[in-house]
């Protein structure tokens, strides 16, 4: 869990120089374009944070968990005695099942309102129609103090999660600049959706806390889209992921290939069938292997993940004593006296008893 003032200590320490030597581990012309750009992201989602009243984190239905930011959710929580409120969106509902779909609102319920969402996919400038536009419109409207009072709304969340489709959406027409791919929006962007309602666009940021240099985290981040192929260090490692998260008959049928034993053997059998090879026909693994990627980007490979069946905030506390609350024990020390009405009302019984004998006296 971060710190309190995490995220306003992270917005805060980006104003200082780099530190070249903090960055031995990454060449020069990428130190220059990543660290450079995820300063500049974090210091506009800061921005869109100070300025929100209602903060959305827009999380994709495959993966609600996986997109959470634990340093957004603490910010806003922790501002919440400055009138700030947190509301999960559960975009993209429609690459999932309907069932799954209410499962994973029912779980992030337990932490802010949830709220699920269908961007418009139509291709006109205007005149956009999304069915889930008028629920999200009549939540953004009930925080408002009165008619006439003003709110801003940002909207944040991992790259690609559909931040600006969802904007576009409630504006029926394309004031956001959309695409398949990560780190299309790059700075924050100020739309007027109705009267008094201001909303904010703002970049995708992965926090250190996701990031794809970590080892333990890598492969979860990659899939979320949330990196261009063309920037994937090693596919190979990625694509074994995506086997083991997708059913083995579900491979075959897209890619029309018999079985296999191996993930080499599959890149192999699908690099051959697709015409991917190298000098002197030798199959272009690294190829086929961005291919996979770029499918599973596009939801030609489908795939959800299930929500936990216990939300953390229903198991019991950590702190001494509570070791066994919500569950049931047999009290040691066998029963105590059976209960009867003599022994609850006997001595009020017995005061009327000489009040009554003192008046007929």
């Amino acid at each position: 869990m971060a710190t309190e003032n995490s995220f306003a200590s992270l917005a805060a320490s980006l104003s200082n120089p780099l530190s070249p030597s903090s960055y031995t581990h990454v060449a020069e012309p990428l130190l220059d374009r990543a660290a450079l750009e995820k300063r500049q992201h974090i210091r506009t989602l800061h921005r869109v944070i100070e300025q929100s009243d209602v903060v959305i984190l827009v999380l994709d239905a495959r993966d609600p968990d996986g997109c959470r930011s634990k340093v957004v959710e603490e910010e806003v929580k922790r501002r919440e005695s400055e009138g700030k409120k947190l509301v999960f969106l559960l975009n993209k509902t429609d690459l999932v099942p309907q069932d799954n779909a209410m499962a994973w609102l029912r779980y992030l319920r337990h932490t802010a309102p949830a709220i699920p969402f269908r961007s418009s996919t139509q291709q006109q400038s205007t005149n956009l129609r999304s069915r889930s536009s008028p629920g999200l419109m009549n939540l953004i409207k009930s925080y408002k103090t009165g008619p006439a009072s003003k709110i801003t709304v940002g909207v944040v969340g991992y790259p690609n999660v559909g931040k600006s489709s969802v904007i576009n959406s409630l504006k029926r027409s394309k004031v956001c600049a959309v695409a398949a791919e990560a780190g299309w929006t790059r700075d924050l962007q100020s739309v007027q959706i109705d009267r008094g309602i201001r909303i904010l666009d703002s970049p995708g940021v992965v926090f250190d806390e996701d990031d794809p240099s970590s080892s333990q985290a890598r492969s979860g981040v990659l899939l979320r889209n949330v990196l261009k192929v063309e920037d994937v260090e090693d596919p190979l490692a990625v694509v074994e992921e995506i086997i083991t998260r997708t059913e083995k008959e579900t491979l075959q049928k897209i890619y029309k290939l018999p079985t296999w034993d191996t993930m080499l053997e599959f890149l192999t059998m699908l690099a051959l069938s697709t015409g991917r090879l190298l000098k002197g026909g030798t199959p272009d693994l690294l190829s086929a292997a961005r291919t996979v990627l770029k499918d599973w980007n596009a939801n030609k490979i489908p795939y959800f993940s299930v929500p936990p069946l216990v939300h953390p905030s229903s198991l019991p506390s950590n702190a001494p004593g509570a070791e066994n609350v919500g569950e049931a024990a047999i009290v040691q020390g066998g029963l105590g006296e059976a209960f009867t009405l003599e022994g609850l009302y006997g001595q009020a019984m017995l005061q009327n008893q000489d009040g009554a004998m003192d008046e007929d006296g």
